[in-house]
């Protein structure tokens, strides 16, 4: 009898973890059937192929990319769709983020709509912000991609790009071509972008109305204008100031 009772004891359990394998499983399908749910993840395979650097592309010293390893970070498109746990490389000549997708091919490009990304670990930051949707200014338009620097009602935006330069030593018949990288910097303040310097006069300049605020602050935190970090601590307080 005791058998007997044991047996029914090992057959409920085991039918129990079956129920509850099955729940598992019915759970993880109709979660996928959610729209937007799988992004959450990951990403499926883009539209784009892996790019095919052309051979005056190739002949040029240095990189398309803002860094040569891939970084851990998200994207998200204009319909709120974002998508995470992917490793990726900005493309600072095309203006473009690539991802490295379920095949194992690296540089594909990802999905015409996005408007964002974060990259992990970038320049001394744990994450750090890209956006576009910006006015167009100077020879950039609504889909260049800017870091941000601070993002509250006047923001700080850094653009990066890769442009080629041509050098020839004295004497040499021919020239040596290399990529060359240039930061410039943005102030979005009521809907219009204004270029600025990285120095302390353009960009006291732009914040002129709290003058005596942002004197001491700077005073107090020792703001280094050369420091992104430190710019955007400054433009993080003024944006407090009523």
């Amino acid at each position: 009898m005791e058998q007997a009772t044991n047996n029914q004891s090992k057959n409920s359990a085991t039918f129990g973890e079956t129920l509850t394998f099955i729940g598992v499983v019915l759970a993880l399908i109709l979660l996928s059937a959610i729209p937007g749910w799988a992004q959450q993840v990951g990403l499926p395979d883009a539209e784009g192929k892996p790019i095919e650097m052309s051979d005056a592309v190739r002949e040029i010293d240095g990189s398309i990319y803002i860094s040569i390893d891939w970084s851990d970070g998200t994207i998200s498109r204009s319909d709120n769709e974002k998508y995470y746990n992917l490793k990726l490389r900005y493309d600072e000549y095309d203006d473009q983020i690539v991802f490295e997708n379920s095949k194992n091919e690296s540089d594909v490009p990802v999905f015409t709509d996005v408007n964002g990304f974060t990259l992990k670990d970038f320049d001394g930051l744990d994450v750090a912000k890209f956006k576009n949707g910006f006015p167009a200014v100077d020879n950039l338009t609504a889909k260049s991609f800017y870091e941000v620097l601070c993002d509250g009602k006047i923001k700080l935006l850094k653009h990066y790009a890769k442009t080629i330069t041509e050098v020839s030593d004295p004497g040499a018949t021919s020239t040596t071509k290399s990529f060359k990288d240039e930061q410039d910097y943005y102030i979005l303040k009521n809907g219009a972008m204004t270029a600025v310097k990285r120095d302390e006069k353009d960009i006291l300049a732009a914040l002129t109305d709290k003058e005596p605020q942002i004197a001491t602050f700077i005073k107090s935190n020792r703001i280094k204008f050369k420091n992104d970090a430190d710019l955007g601590k400054l433009f993080d307080y003024y944006n407090t100031l009523e």
